[in-house]
């Protein structure tokens, strides 16, 4: 049974890399927004989700808490990118994009909230206040300087961007913090090229979209480099529950 379930695992990470290389395909045609394109891209969103559950079944101790979490932050992110590309056949673009960006917060939280929870379980937190406080001081410094460095044009959104930042960066500060705790030697080698890796490029791939986004020239190599960036993390992210329950 758990030779069927890795089986399926990287059956999903081979139609994973087959659904992204033709999303980004259309993405290189400047393809409209239309049935086709949300159907590759949520293609890509099923892919990691259905990865994430059988690595974490294949690791023999069923939908832990920390499981649990961890599928509901991939549930979300499946949402997200089903509401960020649905306009503007529904709604609109606030509205679309509103929703697209709040699912994708409730992901980054779930992820950090696992994250924590998983890490109190395997070390006294509160013997590592301080260290806590100077990542998030650091979350801080990353922020300002990509926000004055890129030059950035975000009028009023500029706080809640700022906010949504720092929670990513916390979440990938975290993410190091369990790979470091968790034991065994072949553990920590697997959760380092898995989780810090995928929570690594799951962060810098909303930075990337940031500066996409809100830069005046578009930049087709800066979204194709979204895509990677964010389908592989995700990927990664999955995998790493076959070993970190």
């Amino acid at each position: 049974m758990m030779k069927l379930l890795n089986l399926f695992s990287i059956l999903c990470l081979c139609a994973e890399a087959f659904a992204l290389r033709s999303y980004v395909g259309l993405v290189e045609k400047q393809t409209p927004l239309s049935a086709r394109t949300l159907g590759g891209k949520l293609l890509c969103s099923a892919c990691f989700c259905l990865a994430a559950l059988f690595a974490c079944l294949a690791g023999g101790a069923g939908v832990t808490p920390y499981a649990r979490w961890m599928l509901c932050a991939f549930g979300c992110a499946f949402l997200g990118d089903l509401f960020l590309h649905c306009w503007p056949k529904l709604g609109n673009l606030a509205v679309n994009y509103g929703l697209g960006g709040l699912f994708f917060l409730g992901g980054h939280v779930l992820f950090a909230l696992a994250f924590y929870r998983k890490y109190s379980a395997l070390r006294d937190a509160g013997g590592h206040f301080l260290r806590n406080i100077l990542l998030l001081a650091l979350d801080a410094v990353v922020i300002a300087v990509l926000f004055f460095v890129c030059k950035l044009k975000m009028g009023l959104l500029a706080l809640p961007i700022a906010l949504y930042a720092w929670m990513l960066l916390t979440m990938c500060c975290l993410a190091y913090s369990v790979a470091a705790a968790v034991g065994g030697a072949a553990t920590q080698v697997f959760s380092t090229l898995t989780l810090r890796a995928g929570a690594t490029l799951f962060a810098a791939s909303d930075l990337v979209l940031c500066v996409a986004f809100f830069r005046k020239e578009k930049d087709l190599r800066l979204q194709k480099a979204n895509l990677y960036l964010y389908y592989i993390g995700q990927c990664l992210l999955a995998l790493s529950l076959r070993l970190i329950h």
